[in-house]
Formats: structure tokens, sequence, C-alpha cells
């Protein structure tokens, strides 16, 4: 699980989602994205992209298929 929590978030206290990162496999900080432009984030999407990748390339698919 990647969490991804912006330290000015106004919903979510970010130390409330410190705690939820320590369950994370995968927990990145961003700064000054809020609770909802971190959606929209060029950076965070790319990192998302990165994360999933290995779990969606279709030779990691074809390895657990077989």
């Amino acid at each position: 699980m990647l969490l991804v929590h912006d330290r000015s978030d106004r919903e979510v206290p970010f130390e409330d989602g410190g705690r939820a990162g320590q369950a994370a496999t995968a927990f990145w900080a961003t700064d000054g994205l809020g609770h909802r432009r971190i959606l929209r984030s060029d950076a965070v999407i790319a990192r998302v992209v990165e994360f999933l990748r290995p779990l969606v390339e279709p030779s990691s698919m074809e390895a657990r298929v077989a």
C-alpha cells in the first residue's frame, strides 16, 4: 500500500496520516498540496504510476498466471 499525504492537509492531520503510513509499504509526504490538490499533482501521479507499474505490467501479470 502506498500512502501519499500532504503536511498541510487541513482535513486529515498529517500526524494521523503518519500513523496510517506505518502500515503502508511506502509512505510519501508532500508539501503545499493540501487534501485535494494532491490528486492533481503531476509529481504525485508519476510516483503512483511508478509504484503500481510492477503490478500491472504484462510481464508481471504473465508471471502470476503461470
